[in-house]
């Protein structure tokens, strides 16, 4: 099967479940709140449904892992990896960092991602053996050797929050800068694009 196929199916399942967010950003919605103190809106279920709905026309037999549905077991050695917002609270509180994370897995490993920020009009591709691309740009990570004068992106997430608060402790007098824009794969991102030199969660990476 032609990868182009996989690729063409991801960056159409982002792109509708964009038109969806798009609907209902800036908007007030229906929020509920998960397990893990993290918020669901209509939209996050909304965008969800359309990735799903456009990959079951392309692959139907492929398994499907969302964030939001749990794990479709088709048995197949495909399994597509889909969070319909990253950056949740972002989208709520109408701040335009917030993206949508599809993935494509065979056998187990990654050899397809599309990441999508509709109000930022940013879309990353990144294919096994290919490279990673931002609007068509290649993407490189910065060559630096030290962090020193870096901007470190910190996820600040409500998990392990006192572990985080005791590293930024240990990394405040060190000549570097701490942001955190509330969407990991934008973090991520930037980091690809050389735009800063680390993303952390609990740990310097």
């Amino acid at each position: 099967m032609k990868s182009s196929n996989f690729k063409q199916t991801a960056l159409l399942a982002a792109k509708n479940a964009s038109k969806v967010l798009l609907r209902y950003y800036g908007k007030k919605v229906i929020v509920k709140e998960k397990s893990n103190k993290t918020l669901v809106a209509k939209a996050d279920l909304e965008a969800n449904k359309a990735i799903i709905k456009t990959i079951k026309k392309h692959f139907p037999k492929h398994s499907i892992l969302s964030e939001e549905t749990g794990f479709e077991d088709n048995k197949s050695d495909y399994k597509w990896v889909i969070d319909p917002i990253d950056g949740t609270h972002n989208f709520l509180h109408g701040i335009p960092v917030f993206g949508i994370s599809i993935a494509l897995e065979y056998k187990n490993e990654i050899i397809l991602g599309v990441l999508d920020f509709p109000v930022l009009c940013i879309t990353a591709i990144a294919e096994k053996g290919k490279g990673a691309f931002l609007n068509g740009k290649r993407l490189k990570v910065s060559n630096k050797k030290n962090l020193n004068y870096s901007l470190i992106l910190f996820e600040f997430s409500y998990s392990n929050r006192q572990a985080k608060l005791d590293y930024l402790a240990e990394l405040q007098n060190k000549t570097i800068d701490f942001r955190n824009f509330g969407s990991a794969v934008y973090h991520l991102l930037l980091v690809a694009n050389k735009r800063v030199g680390c993303c952390s969660w609990i740990f310097a990476c």
